[in-house]
């Protein structure tokens, strides 16, 4: 197996990267010799998964955190037109195996 530097989003001209939710560490990319392709994760904490489900967990995160910043803009903006504190329902938040801290 052969690691690969650190995985990280471009977003806006800045590379941000991508942490392992667990423990918070940059997640890596390391390729299987055996044919088995490149396999994603956490070089710390160990768990590591194939392109797709990494790819998916990203996907899963990056909409929940969507939902959430989308509730938190209704809140504020419905607190400021009515007076009172706004009730938008808030996401459940799920704790991917890999995530973005941003």
């Amino acid at each position: 197996m052969t690691d690969v530097s650190g995985i990280s989003i471009n977003l806006k001209g800045s590379n941000i990267p991508v942490l392992c939710g667990n423990c918070h560490v940059q997640v890596h990319c390391r390729v299987v010799t055996s044919g088995e392709g490149a396999q994603f994760g956490c070089t710390a904490c160990g768990f590591w998964c194939d392109q797709d489900k990494a790819i998916a967990m990203l996907k899963e995160y990056t909409a929940s955190e969507a939902r959430l910043h989308g509730n938190r803009m209704a809140r504020k903006v419905v607190g400021k037109s009515t007076g009172t504190e706004g009730q938008a329902a808030q996401a459940k938040r799920v704790q991917p195996s890999i995530g973005i801290r941003v």
